[in-house]
């Protein structure tokens, strides 16, 4: 299956709702720019309803957190990421956490067949997805980090999902340097990432020396990566990135308020944590 256009979805119908994803909300709508990732259909999603006591447990934002100390406001920011990232994990990967998906074989994520990204892995090699800038208060981290499942015991798609966790707030006219960090990083883990048996993934070796190694996705040009970001003071937007020779391009969402729990889009959130891949042939 090809990759999909901002105008080709708008023609389709598959997201020009506000509560939907894609369509005219993106902020650089632009043809060039192909999306290598299907969402989960919310007709799918519906097939497994998320059980009353695995609901998120979300705060409402608080605004008297603006009243606080900077430090403490930039810890809130990162912790209600992280919390609301490891329930999408839980949400997706759990045999008791949806109706219709109680068995290993049938969870979200298994019928996806998308995995979680573990350590170790060949992918962390040399690789550095958490940071903190321009301070140690000001901390990033990829929290989640999803990939497709391997086809006959071989990786056949580069795409990567992963979710950010920071300690900034966004604006709609821009993106904030963690975003950029974490996109920069997580592309140039799996441009590196070896080709090695999983049990030599343990071992940790010097950039020059991974660099040295046949790669997994030696030939591959476009490297595409799908970014779930969460910037403060409680919001959600998504970036589509691929590379066009030494180009990289970026498509970004709007921002998505999660500040109240009854008007939180969870539902874009898992059906985009459970794209598949696509090919641009």
């Amino acid at each position: 299956m090809g990759p999909y256009f901002l105008e080709n979805l708008e023609i389709s119908g598959q997201g020009t709702t506000g509560a939907d994803i894609y369509g005219p909300r993106t902020l650089f709508p632009s043809t060039d720019v192909p999306i290598l990732f299907q969402p989960m259909s919310r007709a799918e999603l519906e097939k497994y309803p998320i059980l009353a006591s695995k609901q998120p447990r979300m705060m409402h934002y608080d605004p008297a957190i603006q009243g606080e100390s900077r430090r403490d406001q930039k810890t809130y920011i990162y912790q209600w990421a992280y919390h609301l990232m490891n329930w999408v994990e839980d949400s997706v990967g759990q045999c008791s956490a949806r109706e219709n998906a109680r068995t290993l074989d049938k969870r979200l994520n298994r019928r996806r067949k998308l995995k979680n990204i573990y350590w170790p892995d060949p992918f962390y090699l040399g690789c550095e997805l958490f940071g903190a800038y321009p301070s140690v208060h000001d901390h990033w981290g990829a929290i989640l980090r999803i990939e497709p499942d391997m086809v006959d015991g071989h990786r056949i798609y580069p795409h990567l999902t992963i979710g950010l966790a920071l300690s900034h707030c966004g604006k709609e006219s821009s993106m904030l340097y963690e975003e950029l960090a974490v996109i920069i990083s997580a592309m140039q883990c799996r441009a590196l990432q070896p080709r090695v048996p999983e049990d030599q993934a343990l071992f940790e070796e010097d950039i020059e020396t991974i660099k040295s190694m046949p790669r997994v996705f030696g030939d591959e040009k476009t490297f595409p990566l799908l970014l779930l970001s969460f910037p403060g003071p409680q919001n959600f937007r998504y970036f589509h990135v691929c590379m066009r020779g030494t180009r990289m391009l970026i498509l970004q969402s709007k921002l998505y308020s999660f500040e109240k729990e009854e008007t939180a889009p969870i539902e874009l959130l898992v059906r985009l944590a459970m794209s598949q891949p696509l090919s641009e042939n």
